[in-house]
C-alpha cells in the first residue's frame, strides 16, 4: 500500500468520510437527547399535613423526622406511623406553581420515589414519576389541562400500576395484595399474569390466588362531591346551596368575606375567604345539600347499607382564632351532618368534626364543641389532608347499633369566626352494603 500512494489517499479520504459521518450521527443524536430528552428533576416537596413523617435519604443510615415539609430527592424513602399524614407535591421545575401530581401516604405507609422528571428544553416527553416500594395506602391526584402527558409508575410486592389519565386513585399494599380503586380516570394493572385496566368507578384486588374487578363498593350518597364548577356565572356548585351570614345574636354590620369555586392547584375546589386588616364581626360561610329519598318522604332512607363514612378533602390557609374559638365552635372548617336514628326517629341527630391549623395552646379552650362526639383535628396549614370518619355503622358496639343513622336529612360544610380562609376540594358520605358479591375478570396476556 505504500508503493501506492493514491490507494493510501483514497483510503484515507474514505477512513476520514466514515469518521465524519459516524461524529455527525453522533452529534445529532447527542444533540437531539440534549433539546428533546434530557431530564430535568421535578420539584418534589414533602408536606406533613398530620403529625410527623419519616424520611430515610439515600446516602443516610438513620431516618429523620419532618413535621412540616421537606425537599425530596430521587432514592429517598418516605413513610407516616399511625397517626400522621402527608402529601408529595410533584411540580414543574420552571413553573412550581403548576402542580403535576400529588401523593398521599395515608397513616402507616411507606414509599419510596425512584425518580421524578421532565425534559430540560423541548420535545413531547411526558412528566415522569416513579414510586415504588409501597407498603400501606397511597391517594394519588394527576392533575389535567397540563401541556405534557404524565405518566406514573407505582411499584409494589403485588404488581405495578401505571396512570397515564388525569383523575384520583387510591392504593392499598398489604403483603402480597393489591387494592385498586378508580374514582376518576384510567389505570393499568400489570402482574406476572398479565395486565388489566381499572376504569373510573371501578376497584381491583390482586393477589396470587386471584384477580378481581369490580364495580366500586361504595356508594356516595353526596350530589357533585367533588365540588365541580357550575355553569359560567354561578358561585354555587350544583346540588349544593351556598350562602354566608352573621352569627346568630351579631347585630353589627358585617363584612361576609368571598366564597365560590376556584382552579387551585390543578383542582376544581370551592375557596372561602374572608380574612381583613380590621377587626371583622363573627359570621359563617357555609354549603349545605340537602338529601332527598322517595317522593313524600323526609329525607333519604339508608338502613340499607351496613356502612356510613364522611370523607372530606381540605387545604386550610389561614385563620384569626386559634384553635376553634373559645367554645370551640369558630373553627375554619367544620362538617356536619344532620340525621335520625332507629332509636328515636323523631328526633334530630348531629354529627360534628371540625378542623384548625393554629392551636389554641395555653388558652384552656375546649377542643370540642358541645354537640361533638370527638374532639376537633389539627390539621397543618398549606398542605392537602383527606379526612376519612370512623364507621357511623360498623363502629358502634353492637348494643348501640339502634344510634346509627337511618334517615338522612342534610350535609353542610362551613368555615367561621372572625376571619379565615380555606380550600375544599370534596365533601362526600361513602355509604357501603357488607354482602356485595364479586366478579372475577380474566387478566390480559
Amino acid at each position: 500500500m505504500l508503493n501506492n500512494p493514491h490507494r493510501l489517499a483514497w483510503l484515507t479520504l474514505l477512513t476520514s468520510f466514515a469518521l465524519f459521518i459516524v461524529v455527525c450521527v453522533g452529534l445529532f443524536s447527542f444533540g437531539r437527547y440534549v433539546l428533546f430528552e434530557w431530564p430535568i428533576n421535578m420539584e418534589t416537596t414533602l408536606y406533613v399535613s398530620r403529625g410527623t413523617a419519616g424520611v430515610l435519604r439515600s446516602n443516610d443510615l438513620g431516618e429523620r423526622s419532618v413535621r412540616d415539609l421537606s425537599q425530596i430527592d430521587n432514592g429517598d424513602r418516605l413513610s407516616t406511623d399511625e397517626l400522621a399524614q402527608s402529601v408529595i407535591v410533584f411540580a414543574d421545575p420552571f413553573n412550581p406553581e403548576i402542580v403535576v401530581a400529588t401523593v398521599q401516604l395515608r397513616a402507616n405507609s411507606e414509599v419510596k420515589l425512584n425518580s421524578a422528571h421532565r425534559p430540560r428544553f423541548f420535545g413531547d416527553a411526558p412528566y415522569r414519576i416513579h414510586l415504588s416500594n409501597l407498603q400501606g395506602t397511597l391517594e394519588i391526584f394527576v392533575a389535567g389541562d397540563l401541556d405534557r402527558d404524565v405518566m406514573l409508575e407505582v411499584n409494589a410486592a403485588g404488581g405495578d400500576i401505571r396512570i397515564s389519565t388525569s383523575g384520583l386513585y387510591n392504593i392499598t399494599a398489604q403483603l402480597n395484595q393489591l387494592l385498586i380503586s378508580t374514582e376518576r380516570g384510567q389505570a393499568l394493572v400489570i402482574t406476572k399474569n398479565g395486565g388489566q385496566l381499572v376504569n373510573a368507578g371501578q376497584e381491583a384486588r390482586i393477589s396470587p390466588q386471584e384477580h378481581v374487578v369490580n364495580p366500586m363498593a361504595t356508594v356516595n350518597l353526596v350530589q357533585n362531591s367533588e365540588l365541580a364548577p357550575p355553569p359560567s356565572g354561578a358561585v354555587m356548585p350544583l346540588g349544593w346551596g351556598c350562602g354566608a351570614e352573621a352569627e346568630p345574636g351579631n347585630d353589627s354590620p358585617v363584612t361576609l368575606g368571598t366564597y365560590g369555586p376556584e382552579h387551585f392547584q390543578g383542582r376544581d375546589t370551592f375557596h372561602i375567604r374572608r380574612i381583613s386588616d380590621v377587626q371583622l364581626f363573627p359570621a359563617r360561610s357555609f354549603c349545605k345539600q340537602f338529601f332527598t329519598g322517595t317522593p313524600g318522604q323526609q329525607g333519604l332512607d339508608v338502613s340499607e347499607y351496613d356502612s356510613l363514612r364522611i370523607r372530606v378533602r381540605m387545604y386550610l390557609v389561614q385563620h384569626t382564632l386559634p384553635g376553634c374559638g373559645q367554645l370551640a365552635t369558630e373553627c375554619v372548617l367544620m362538617v356536619h351532618l344532620r340525621y335520625r336514628n332507629a332509636a328515636d326517629p323523631s328526633l334530630v341527630r348531629d354529627y360534628y368534626q371540625g378542623f384548625y391549623a393554629s392551636p389554641a395552646d395555653g388558652l384552656g379552650w375546649p377542643r370540642k364543641c358541645d354537640s361533638c362526639a370527638n374532639d376537633h383535628l389539627h390539621v397543618n396549614a398549606g398542605v392537602w389532608y383527606t379526612f376519612e370518619s370512623t364507621d357511623l355503622v360498623q363502629d358502634l358496639p353492637a348494643d348501640l347499633r339502634d344510634l346509627r343513622p337511618i334517615i338522612l336529612e342534610f350535609i353542610e360544610f362551613y368555615a367561621s369566626g372572625h376571619g379565615y380562609e380555606v380550600y375544599v376540594d370534596e365533601v362526600s358520605l361513602l355509604a357501603q352494603k357488607l354482602d356485595g358479591e364479586t366478579t372475577t375478570i380474566q387478566m390480559l396476556d
